[in-house]
């Protein structure tokens, strides 16, 4: 099992995850601009990770293919990638489960 993170928790971090978020706010494990992950990749090896969650926390990320490509070099394949977002802007608005790979499609 790989690690598991809780990307831009803010003051809402998980038990058992790595928690991550700009600010080091109490229950943070790890500082990390999710901003500019394109520039400033995340400080976790390739496929290290096995899970990501992030709620609420794409729709604010400017470059989101930028943080969406770092997410796919730190996921290892098969692992899974849950984004929660309610905003309305409809690029944003993402709701599902994700595996990177993605499975074939029949």
């Amino acid at each position: 099992m790989g690690l598991r993170l809780n990307l831009g928790c803010g003051r809402s971090p998980l038990a058992g995850w790595v928690n991550v978020d700009v600010a080091p706010l109490p229950g943070i494990d790890v500082v990390a601009d999710l901003d500019r992950c394109r520039t400033h990749p995340l400080p976790f090896a390739e496929g290290s990770a096995s899970e990501f969650f992030l709620s609420h926390v794409l729709g604010e990320i400017p470059d989101r293919a930028g943080a969406l490509a770092e997410y796919a070099r730190v996921l290892r394949p098969g692992g899974t990638l849950a984004i929660t977002e309610g905003l309305p802007d409809p690029v944003a608005h993402v709701v599902g489960t994700y595996a990177i790979p993605p499975a074939p499609v029949d």
